[in-house]
This record gives structure tokens, sequence and C-alpha cells, in this order.
């Protein structure tokens, strides 16, 4: 279904560009792109038959950024693979590949100084002399697809599991990662949302010690070694694990499975010229006055919000004493 819109991706450009700016120049850029993202959006819908953009006209006029909720996708903290057919292959892909996966992860672990390839954080390098990771409580990252474009340094390791990504590429969300997530014994993730609800991830449970959980919009899920769990990343959710051993998942993002092939080309091409166009976007003086007078805005209304009813309880409370 997706293969077509495999020739509209870029390894070049993905949503770590907008993570590696300053905060203040994402802030503006939020303020000015909407007209015209919203102008090249007319022209990229334009390109394709009128109902086949319903949805996608629908989400560029009422769009703050880039990653904007879509509308007219099914939501759930979790999935069951039976929920579609789409999750229901991709469960299938998965779970028959766990036994290659597993042991090409069990033989990388063997070899103590390959654990260096473990990175802290995303698009961060491992400081020369920084401490392995593995032996700290905190969430590790071994990666092995970022923005259509392989880490072939890893992947030398894990060739299996290569196999597996290539066959899954088509579906995967654009731009999209495909990593190793390793959490340390008696390490936690606190509550924390990512960008946009046009991805499914999959947690494929590779080793899963007791004691360890998952909980996405309230609900409280746990992995099994050899199983995927399918959830909604826009919504709320954390990680711990309370056990002894480290826990390790392989995690894909699916491209949602309700959006049509027209849809996936257009946001693809959108989601390119949205980045092209930040990385050259130069802030004027005049947009650094409006974002320094709007975060004073913002600072005055949330001080506001919780200085006033206070205030006016006090006063009632001295009104009624004086009565």
């Amino acid at each position: 279904m997706f293969d077509d819109a495999l020739e509209h991706r870029d390894g070049t450009f993905g949503q770590g560009c907008f993570r590696c700016c300053a905060g203040e120049k994402i802030i503006i850029f939020d303020m000015t792109m909407r007209k015209e993202l919203y102008e090249r959006a007319e022209l990229i819908a334009s390109k394709f038959p009128p109902q086949t953009m319903v949805r996608f006209r629908r989400f560029i006029k009422g769009m703050d950024h880039i990653y904007s909720t879509y509308p007219g996708l099914t939501r759930s903290a979790f999935y069951d693979a039976s929920d579609s057919s789409a999750l229901t292959e991709w469960a299938r892909l998965l779970e028959s590949s766990y036994p290659l996966v597993r042991g090409e992860l069990e033989a990388f672990l063997q070899h103590e100084e390959r654990r260096v390839h473990f990175n802290k954080y995303r698009y961060r390098e491992r400081s020369a002399g920084e401490a392995d990771a593995l032996e700290k409580n905190e969430w590790s990252q071994l990666l092995f697809l970022d923005r259509d474009t392989f880490n072939e340094e890893i992947c030398d390791y894990f060739p299996e599991t290569k196999k597996l990504i290539q066959c899954l590429k088509p579906a995967l969300a654009p731009f999209g990662q495909v990593e190793l997530l390793a959490l340390a014994p008696g390490g936690a993730v606190l509550p924390h949302t990512d960008v946009t609800n046009r991805q499914i991830t999959a947690h494929l449970g590779l080793i899963v010690p007791e004691k360890c959980g998952i909980k996405v919009g309230g609900k409280t899920g746990s992995w099994q070694e050899g199983k995927v769990l399918f959830f909604d990343h826009m919504f709320p959710h954390e990680v711990w694990n309370y056990s002894e051993r480290h826990r390790f998942v392989l995690v894909i993002n699916f491209t949602h499975p309700e959006l049509t092939l027209e849809e996936c080309k257009a946001l693809v091409e959108l989601e390119r010229a949205a980045e092209i166009f930040f990385m050259s976007y130069q802030p004027t003086r005049w947009e650094h006055v409006q974002f320094t007078l709007r975060s004073f805005y913002l600072m005055v209304a949330r001080v506001a919000r919780w200085t006033i009813p206070r205030m006016f309880a006090r006063l009632n409370n001295r009104y009624l004493k004086w009565r």
C-alpha cells in the first residue's frame, strides 16, 4: 500500500531537524509558517483527486504546526493486533522473527566492547570517555534506521534484523526510526508524549524481566517476550523496570493504517517542504519582538490564573468575617 509513497521520501531531512534547533526559532517558525505552509499544502493537495484530499484539507486548515493532530484517525491508548489487517500482518512478521532478533541481541551483548554503541539520547553522539550507558539507570538506544537510512555500523551486527526491517520498510512512518531500547534495572522514564497521531508504535519484547511495565493514557500494560505491543505514542506514556536485569524491546513506528496512499504522499511532501523552509528560515527583529511579547504574555497569564482566584477567595473570606 505504501510502496509508491517511498519515492517521495528524502533521507536528508527528518523530524530530528526540528529537535536539533533552538526552541525560540521553533516557536517563531510555528507562528510564521501557517500562511507559508498553507499555501504550499494547497498546491500539494491540488495534485491529487479532490475526493482523496478531504481529510488532508481539514488538517491544513486547522494546522498549528506540521505535526498537528490529523483528523479522522482512530485513536486508542493500546491497539490489539486484530484491530486491523495491517496490524495483524505486522505482528505476524515481527513475532515470527523474534528468535532471530533475540539471538543477534544476545550475541551482541556478549561482547563488552560493543556496548559503547548504545546512545544515551537521540541525535547525540557519545563523548570521549563517557561511561557505558547500560550501566546507568536510564533509557538507552541502539539505532538501526533513521530517516530512511540504515545505520550500517550497527546493522553489521544484526543482519537478520536488517532483513526484517527491509520487509517492513514500506509500512514504516516517513522519516521514522527503528531502534532497540534498553532500560536499566531500577530505571524509569517519566510520562511524556510524542508529536503526531499519524503513527502507531510497536514494541517487540526481546528480553523482558518481571516487574516491568508501561502506562499509556492512564492504562497499564506489559511486554511479553516474543509478542508485539501496539500503542499510540501521542497519549502520555511512561515505562519502568523495577527488576534486577535490563529490559530490551525493538521499537518500530508504523504509518497509521487508516491513512490512504494519497494522504501518505501528500504528508511526506508537506513535511519535506516544512523542513526545507525551517532550515533556511531566519526570524526578523520584529518576529523576535513578537516572540518576547508572546512569552511575557504567557508568563503573566500563567501567574494570573494562579493568583487571581486566590486573591478573590481571600477578599471574600475577609468580607464574610467583617459581616
